[in-house]
């Protein structure tokens, strides 16, 4: 048992050390975080347009 224990932990270190371990734990939170931006950015207009001036016709 101790034999398997041993190749668990080394292998754990390996991985640990390599940038696709990393990236396999960052890229769900990295694609929540930009679909909740894109779906607050949908949602809210961020600054209101200017409303047009309304002409009136003048007729005498």
């Amino acid at each position: 048992m101790t034999k398997i224990l041993t190749v668990a932990k080394m292998v754990f270190k390996k991985r640990v050390l390599s940038p696709a371990y990393y990236w396999m734990i960052l890229s769900p939170l990295l694609l929540l975080l930009v679909a909740t931006g894109l779906s607050w950015y949908m949602l809210n207009p961020g600054s209101p347009t200017p409303s047009r001036p309304t002409t009136t016709s003048q007729t005498e």
